[in-house]
This record gives C-alpha cells, sequence and structure tokens, in this order.
C-alpha cells in the first residue's frame, strides 16, 4: 500500500494545527536579541500619518494589524488616535492626547512575534525622560490564543531602552494593549506613543488551505507515477 500520499497529508495537518498548544510568549527587552530570534517580516514605523489634531479617528487599519484607542473611564469624547511629531525630531509616532486612552492592538488570527518602542509623552509631544512616581499600573498586556494573558511594567520614558518584544513559542499573539489608568498618571503625562513596531505575520487561512490542496495534489502525482 502506498503511504505517501497518508504522510504528506499528516505533514498538512500538523502545519494547520501549529500553534493551538498553551505557552507562555518569552519576553525581550533588547530589541538586537529579540530580531535575533523573531523572523520580522512587517515593520510599521508610522511615517505616511499626518497630524489631524480634530476628529480623530477612533481606529486605524494598517496591513499587519489595527490599532484602536479605548477609553479607561468609558467615554468618547475627544478621543481617537493621532501621529505624535516629537520635539526636536524629525520621526513620526502613533499617539493618544487623551491621557484617560490606551491603545489596543489587534493582530486577527494572530502573529509568532511583535516587539516595538513604547512611550509615555508630554502636551507638547516630548518624551518624559524622568518618572520617579512611574505607577505600577502602566503596563503592556499581550493575549494569545490560547487564552494566555501577560502583563509587564514598562518604563515609557527612555527612547533608547524601551524596547519591548513579545515571541510566541507554540499560541499565536493575538492582541497587545497599552495603557496608564489616569487616576496613577505621572506629573504632565498626556498620552501613550508607539514607534516602529515589528511583527511576524502567520500566513492567512487560505494561505494555509492551499499549502495543503498542494500537498494533496503532489501526493497524487506521486501516486500515478508508481512512487
Amino acid at each position: 500500500m502506498n503511504r505517501l500520499p497518508l504522510l504528506l497529508l499528516l505533514l498538512a495537518c500538523l502545519f494547520l494545527i501549529a500553534g493551538s498548544a498553551s505557552a507562555t510568549p518569552i519576553i525581550y527587552l533588547n530589541q538586537s536579541s529579540f530580531e535575533s530570534v523573531a523572523s520580522i517580516q512587517y515593520v510599521q514605523n508610522f511615517t505616511e500619518l499626518t497630524p489631524v489634531n480634530t476628529d480623530l479617528p477612533i481606529t486605524l487599519s494598517f496591513p499587519s494589524f489595527s490599532a484602536t484607542a479605548i477609553d479607561t473611564l468609558g467615554g468618547t469624547s475627544g478621543l481617537g488616535l493621532d501621529a505624535v511629531q516629537p520635539r526636536n525630531t524629525t520621526s513620526t509616532w502613533l499617539g493618544t492626547w487623551a491621557n484617560r486612552a490606551m491603545i489596543e492592538f489587534d493582530f486577527g488570527v494572530g502573529v509568532k512575534a511583535v516587539g516595538g518602542e513604547f512611550f509615555l509623552t508630554d502636551s507638547g509631544g516630548g518624551t518624559l525622560d524622568s518618572l520617579p512616581n512611574l505607577p505600577p499600573e502602566t503596563y503592556l498586556t499581550l493575549t494569545t490564543n490560547d487564552g494566555t494573558s501577560v502583563t509587564i511594567l514598562t518604563a515609557g520614558s527612555d527612547p533608547a531602552s524601551d524596547f519591548v518584544g513579545f515571541v510566541a513559542t507554540d499560541a499565536l499573539i493575538t492582541s497587545l494593549t497599552v495603557s496608564v489608568p489616569v487616576a496613577d498618571a505621572p506629573e504632565n503625562f498626556a498620552g501613550i506613543t508607539v514607534s516602529d513596531l515589528e511583527t511576524d505575520p502567520v500566513p492567512e487561512p487560505t494561505t494555509l488551505l492551499l499549502l495543503g490542496s498542494g500537498l494533496l495534489g503532489l501526493g497524487k502525482v506521486f501516486r500515478k507515477r508508481g512512487y
């Protein structure tokens, strides 16, 4: 009996269900170490964004993810996402101008890795360089498709060292939330900003199905030729 088609089918099934096991993502605080492990395929530096100042969008869509501003107090007035241009630089970051807002990144079916630089900014667009009373409620919260949730404290003050990266081991990363509760926010805090978000997307379900179909077709060819 020719078992090659069955072996190819088994290989396709294993590929399709990869990422279903439960495991806690690995956290990296060094960008070089993160990039040496993660196969980064997409970097969003937000340079195409233009400050609008009024009628800010609540949600922005990008090729690898969407970003949504969420009010920690439950309101919507004055809420939204905007391009933030830091003082004395030509960079553009994604940020909020409402200090009660948090940013939630949705990665759809999931990504294998995500990393970026996360800052707190003042009303003039400058980073808060010294935050001795930074509250422990300043969070990066990551969720995976197996229900695992990981929350870590981020300093949010030094652009040279505020990189945080997550690499999934078996599950896929589906969302990342950046938040600072207003009640405990540091002095002069105006909003959250994100720079250079890097992701390692997984193939879309249609791509996986095409791969499976291709493997099955290859098995039929081998069978006809008597392999």
